[in-house]
């Protein structure tokens, strides 16, 4: 579904995040419609009726937007932090391995 946003009245990047936030998860899924689990509806009607932070400026909204570029930002790096971790683990109990019955 596309929706344009009016960028006098709200970020297009702020309402990414704010349907995507767990309250907006809940909406749609109460609000899906469809007998096939995988394949479900929704209207874009349903969608403009859904709640929103109005009392937020646009300001504001890119202000959060920000603040969560930057949460996702280190949340990714972490994760490769992680992953790099998890590699150099898997690699060293195999040359302990080797290096105990090599002698």
């Amino acid at each position: 579904m596309r929706m344009k946003v009016d960028p006098q009245k709200a970020d297009a990047h702020f309402c990414i995040y704010w349907l995507r936030s767990p309250l907006m998860r809940k909406c749609v899924y109460r609000a899906m419609k469809g007998t096939n689990p995988n394949i479900q509806k929704i209207n874009q009607q349903t969608v403009l009726g859904f709640p929103f932070p109005t009392s937020l400026t646009v300001r504001k909204q890119q202000e959060v937007v920000s603040y969560l570029d930057a949460l996702q930002s280190e949340v990714d790096h972490l994760t490769y932090q992680d992953s790099e971790a998890d590699e150099a683990l898997g690699n060293l109990l195999p040359r302990t391995v080797t290096l105990a019955f090599s002698q």
